[in-house]
């Protein structure tokens, strides 16, 4: 069974993304962490049996108010 965990940040240092990709990828599923492309980080990797693919966002800049918050939600989706 495929797993993909959908997480709105970067995902570096994220202890509890990475336990429980671990854990899913240690109970035989096959685990994708697709996160926010973050500069300087592989835009895709593999550890402790799950792969993380990071995704560049064009609207990441545009700021943390409500309108442009939305429109990020929807450009990941």
């Amino acid at each position: 069974m495929n797993v993909v965990m959908l997480v709105l940040g970067h995902a570096i240092g994220d202890a509890r993304v990475h336990k429980e990709a671990k854990t899913l990828a240690q109970a035989g599923y096959s685990v994708t962490v697709l996160a926010v492309q973050k500069e300087g980080a592989a835009a895709q990797a593999v550890q402790n049996g799950y792969a993380i693919e990071r995704v560049t966002l064009r609207t990441r800049d545009w700021g943390l108010g409500s309108p442009s918050r939305a429109l990020k939600y929807i450009e990941y989706a």
